[in-house]
């Protein structure tokens, strides 16, 4: 029988989960945190191990406590063939931050990963608590699984199938319903969190994704109309808060079977505008020192612009407008429709924490 005290860590190459990792290692000092990799083979699943090694700044004597496992979340019994069962004795705890976040993905590809790489890391789960033993299931869903809810979406909506704007967002809702407590029959805390970006203090990021994209295309020259409503806020956390959040939630008792919204929250959300303005005036700052051309603001083009009786008025605007579009695709809708969670729950679990989601106003710059 299992009474292991090993932590099962999913997406841990990924952008939360390599944050999470070392995090992981220093509040359970007495723990192995097994790290579930895909590889083809022994040779790129050491050279991943390393990789994440570094990126996380795991050394000595830490790093004999991550051990790296090949296997894969889409695929039955998660890939581990034959060292399902041993891998399930040594655990009692699971992070499942793996994921596809990009929104184009065919449906059946998002589900691979999404859908069923929830069910059947809640197959494992069951598992280890068949072996005795095992505490809790984390997972970490997004806000977005409120498709296109109008408003303030609040803690405990989810249930009801809203509509999606991508196949990323059905994905992510249809795997909280398979982890809905009364399915589960193990312990499951579900996080949501909004648009994650790099470290509050520090800027660190794994990659340059999600709301970096529209910044780097304005930076690049790729593109100099942005197809928004300048006033749309945007939800945006630092993935240092949502690391410390989880851990911090996860370690309560009474965390179990709840849902927490790992998001800053309508006071704390910003206007596109205002993204934009502190974008623009912090890369001037280092093109003068780097003696490159100041960069000019982007035309913001809204929907809501007035139409002029101009025919050729309105061509152009048409045309700028398909023109932002064309590039920015996938991340439109977010930016014409103001969409804001409430974090009511997570702030009162969190209190006397010390742990608070800072603006983005605060650390963009």
């Amino acid at each position: 029988m299992g009474s292991g005290s090993g932590i099962l860590l999913t997406g841990a190459t990924g952008f939360i989960g390599g944050e999470l990792l070392r995090r992981l290692l220093d509040r359970n000092p007495d723990s192995t945190v097994y790290c579930l990799v895909r590889a083809r083979d022994a040779d790129q699943l050491e050279a991943r191990g390393r990789a994440l090694l570094t990126w996380v700044g795991v050394v000595a004597p830490d790093d004999d406590r991550v051990v790296v496992v090949a296997g894969d979340v889409a695929k039955p019994e998660l890939g581990l063939g034959d060292a399902y069962t041993d891998l399930a004795q040594r655990v009692n705890e699971i992070y499942h931050t793996a994921a596809s976040t990009k929104f184009d993905l065919d449906l059946e590809d998002a589900r691979a990963v999404n859908r069923d790489g929830a069910s059947h890391i809640l197959g494992f789960a069951r598992k280890a608590a068949e072996l005795g033993g095992f505490r809790r299931l984390h997972h970490v869903s997004t806000a977005y699984v409120a498709g296109n809810h109008a408003g303030v979406f609040v803690e405990d909506q989810g249930s009801d199938a809203p509509e999606f704007r991508n196949t990323y967002e059905q994905t992510k809702w249809e795997a909280e319903q398979i982890l809905a407590p009364e399915g589960c029959a193990v312990p499951v805390t579900c996080y949501r969190p909004s648009i994650v970006v790099g470290d509050s203090r520090t800027g660190r990021t794994l990659h340059f994704r999600v709301l970096y994209d529209p910044v780097r295309w304005i930076y690049s020259g790729k593109i100099d109309v942005l197809p928004c409503r300048p006033e749309v806020r945007l939800d945006v956390v630092p993935v240092d808060y949502v690391c410390d959040a989880m851990l911090a939630l996860g370690s309560q008792t009474d965390s179990a079977g709840q849902t927490y919204h790992l998001t800053c929250g309508p006071e704390g959300a910003i206007a596109i505008e205002e993204i934009v303005r502190v974008g623009v005036i912090e890369a001037n700052l280092y093109n003068r020192e780097a003696g490159i051309a100041p960069l000019a603001p982007p035309k913001i083009v809204s929907p809501d612009a007035p139409r002029s009786d101009d025919p050729e008025e309105r061509e152009m605007f048409e045309r700028l407008y398909a023109a932002g579009q064309a590039m920015m695709g996938t991340h439109v809708p977010y930016m014409v429709t103001e969409q804001l969670f409430d974090p009511t729950r997570t702030q009162a679990a969190l209190r006397g924490t010390g742990i608070a989601c800072p603006s983005l106003g605060d650390y963009l710059p």
